[in-house]
């Protein structure tokens, strides 16, 4: 099984708005969770 996640936000000199920042802080916690719980 695949799944493609894709991650759009907007960055300037190397950082996100609080916006993007939040999402991509439960984006990491989701794949960690994901990769915990995988069958192999």
């Amino acid at each position: 099984m695949k799944l493609t996640i894709e991650w759009l936000h907007v960055e300037k000199e190397g950082k996100t708005c609080i916006r993007c920042a939040e999402t991509g802080q439960t984006l990491q916690q989701v794949l960690t969770r994901l990769l915990l719980n995988a069958p192999w």
